[in-house]
């Protein structure tokens, strides 16, 4: 077993870590696509696959509770994704229950792709439970709320949250104004995102990675967003 209770982000234990790599050609389950979302029809350059996000800062009486996530993915990542599933109308709700299953104890190795800090340090959240998954025309979506260990007040200063897979894989964004926003009274306190700033040589290193290559885990903080809180407005 492995202690996710050292983690800087959790405070419970995990479950079993399996392989990052699978054999070329292999169908995916969810489980597996969202450490290694893959196969698209180019064979070279990151990202592999897309994931659209949402997310909701959850206030109340003036802490910060939890964060609420939803994502989308791109159709041809949903299409390698539920391949191997044999999904039909009769048996879809069975076959996305037990996929929402595997994300939940899957996507505990990754921080759910969500890192939120304060300064330098990491804020702790639990593990997630009632994932939700559905679809969106072509689209694969999932739900969860991410339960922060201790609400944090939300007025402290210097938070800040980004949400990527480490490798660049995924690329994963708030595509739009009001994809990420607050939920609950909040005074004057806003939330801005700030687009990430890579170098030409890192977006050039970025794009001549093959799908093979040894995973960098540190490729995926240069690509992403950051949003940041502000209450110096009150």
């Amino acid at each position: 077993m492995i202690n996710v209770d050292n983690s800087p982000y959790f405070s419970i234990q995990s479950m079993p870590l399996f392989s990052r790599y699978l054999a070329l050609g292999q169908l995916f389950s969810l489980s597996v696509a969202l450490v290694f979302l893959s196969f698209s029809s180019s064979a070279l350059a990151h990202p592999h696959s897309w994931i659209s996000t949402k997310t909701t800062v959850n206030v109340e009486g003036g802490y910060i509770q939890s964060l609420s996530m939803d994502w989308l993915f791109d159709p041809m990542t949903t299409a390698y994704t539920l391949s191997g599933s044999k999904l039909t109308p009769k048996n879809r709700q069975q076959v996305f229950q037990k996929l929402s299953k595997d994300i939940q104890e899957n996507l505990l190795y990754k921080h759910y792709f969500t890192y939120f800090y304060q300064g330098d340090n990491p804020i702790r959240y639990q593990a997630v439970e009632g994932a939700k998954i559905s679809m969106v025309g072509p689209k694969l979506r999932l739900q969860f709320q991410l339960q922060l260990a201790k609400p944090i007040d939300l007025h402290t200063p210097k938070l800040s949250l980004y949400i990527f897979d480490p490798t660049y894989y995924i690329d994963m964004s708030w595509d739009d104004y009001g994809t990420i926003g607050f939920n609950g009274d909040v005074g004057s306190c806003r939330l801005h995102t700030h687009a990430p700033n890579p170098t030409s040589e890192q977006v050039a290193y970025a794009m001549s990675l093959q799908i093979d290559s040894d995973p960098d885990n540190e490729l995926g903080k240069l690509f992403t967003q950051k949003a940041t809180i502000d209450c110096s407005g009150e």
